[in-house]
């Protein structure tokens, strides 16, 4: 039995907190008292200390990412039947995790109760521009494995590396492959996408015209859905003309998260006078509307662009199902679009017009040039600038 244990959870009046403490039955003089600001933050303290202080391990060595992956390893040969290419696989996988330094740290050494849902961020976005896609894979379910079994063992509380979004890695993924085919709506060359989506354009815009414009805007944007759809009437700056991403939803699951994806993902976007225009409509509409008509002028501009019908964030597989996909056969278009190759089409035009990889960068939320590289077409960005450069001698010829 230990030696330790925790009082309950009281308010530190001179220091404006909420703290317990932790004390030593043999000591008197050994009291350690922990305290923060949040009491949920506070809650999930107490539980790891006491999850700790119940297997025996308050007061020894801090318990590092590798420890728990060596305890995990020994857990698995002694499984009755133990699982062979993960006992083969599993080490290689770790080999590669332990170089990655994250805040100037390597995780390997780092405290597993440590790791917070930024540090997985930062990880992933290591993994997206280092490693192959077999050990982008591979290395990410072992890492969420690890969690996952400190979390069943009571080192830690949760696991932090369940928020992190992988949607970046499913386009790598599609780039690495070579058998893959392009996203349906940047198939068959530049003319043929920039048809299919002033197509959808025009359809949307005879038939919903918040859908159009928040279509267009995904079109001119070139932003994540999941940052389109959360967008709120204040994040549009009418004098500036630009828009402000600053939060995303899980189109998969519909949970709102108060940041970007990644810390380059929080930016502001100049937008064209056209866009403009189109929003300006769209929010007079709203604001004429009988949702908006007792709201305050703070409240109508918490208001989101583009909502649903109830007055929600549109689900995200509404909006692909019965937005997007809406009007293909009527325009031709075989196979399904996937709203995310509505980025891959902007960042791809981006390079194709020549603009400058600092603002592309940075009006895609990309830490670097290499992700966005990832998302261009080159093919018929190629046949397009040799046909101009053809072109472009034979002017000088009779």
């Amino acid at each position: 039995m230990s030696k330790y244990y925790v009082t309950e959870i009281s308010f530190w009046k001179t220091r404006n907190k909420f703290y317990f403490q932790i004390k030593n039955k043999l000591d008197k003089l050994d009291i350690v008292r922990v305290s923060e600001k949040k009491v949920e933050d506070l809650v999930k303290k107490k539980t790891e200390i006491e999850n700790e202080i119940k297997l025996g391990l308050y007061g020894q060595e801090k318990i590092t990412l590798k420890n728990v992956f060596d305890r995990f390893m020994e857990s698995l040969q002694k499984r009755k039947n133990p699982p062979r290419s993960s006992l083969r696989d599993y080490p290689y996988c770790a080999k590669q995790l332990w170089t990655i330094t994250v805040k100037n740290k390597l995780i390997q050494n780092m405290d597993v109760k440590d790791f917070t849902t930024e540090h997985c961020n930062l990880i992933n976005v290591y993994m997206n521009e280092n490693f192959t896609v077999r050990y982008n894979k591979e290395c990410f379910g072992l890492l969420n494995r690890l969690f996952k079994y400190a979390v069943g063992h009571g080192l830690i509380a949760y696991n932090p590396n369940t928020d992190v979004d992988r949607s970046d890695f499913a386009i790598i993924k599609n780039n690495y492959n070579d058998n893959k085919e392009d996203p349906v709506l940047v198939q068959g060359g530049f003319e043929k996408s920039l048809t299919k989506i002033n197509g959808l354009l025009e359809k949307l815009k005879e038939w919903n015209f918040q859908h159009f414009v928040m279509v267009r805007l995904m079109c001119e944007l070139g932003g994540r859905m999941g940052e389109v759809l959360p967008l709120l009437i204040q994040d549009y700056n009418i004098g500036t003309n630009t828009i402000d991403i600053n939060k995303t939803v899980n189109t998969a699951t519909n949970v709102l998260h108060h940041r970007t994806k990644t810390k380059t993902g929080k930016r502001t976007v100049a937008l064209s006078d056209e866009m403009g225009n189109l929003l300006k409509k769209l929010i007079n509409i709203h604001l004429g509307s009988s949702s908006f008509k007792d709201l305050s002028i703070r409240e109508k501009s918490k208001g989101l662009l583009f909502p649903s019908e109830r007055n929600t964030i549109l689900q995200g597989n509404n909006v692909a199902n019965r937005i997007i996909n809406k009007f293909n056969d009527e325009l031709g278009i075989v196979g399904r679009i996937n709203p995310h190759s509505f980025r891959v089409f902007v960042i791809t035009l981006r390079e194709y017009l020549e603009h400058k990889k600092k603002h592309m960068m940075q009006d895609a939320g990309h830490a670097n040039k290499q992700i966005s590289d990832l998302y261009v077409r080159g093919g018929w960005i190629n046949v397009d600038r040799k046909r101009k450069d053809a072109n472009e001698i034979a002017g000088f010829l009779g």
